[in-house]
């Protein structure tokens, strides 16, 4: 008898380093910024989250973003933070 995962596809992914949504169909896009400990080692904070910002706004609105960051960044741009964004989950 064959086990379950022995009949099942591979998962295929795209890694892609640059902020860009060029399709509009809903997506899973897992953003990756660096671990701060603090807002004060964040280099251009403003520039970053109107980056995320943008990025976030050109999205289909049923796509899903994940943001991996530390826990001082994540509440810090929550509150410039598109209206477009819907909080789902909080992970520490």
């Amino acid at each position: 008898m064959a086990h379950l995962s022995e009949n099942t596809l591979k998962l295929q992914y795209n890694l892609n380093s640059t902020l860009t949504s060029g399709d509009i169909t809903p997506d899973v896009t897992l953003l990756i910024l660096p671990y701060f400990n603090s807002l004060e080692e964040v280099s251009d904070k403003v520039t970053l989250y109107e980056e995320l910002n943008l990025f976030i706004n050109q999205t289909n609105p049923r796509s899903v973003i994940a943001i991996l960051t530390s826990p001082v960044v994540a509440a810090d741009f929550c509150t410039s933070a598109t209206n477009k964004l819907h909080l789902k989950l909080w992970m520490q």
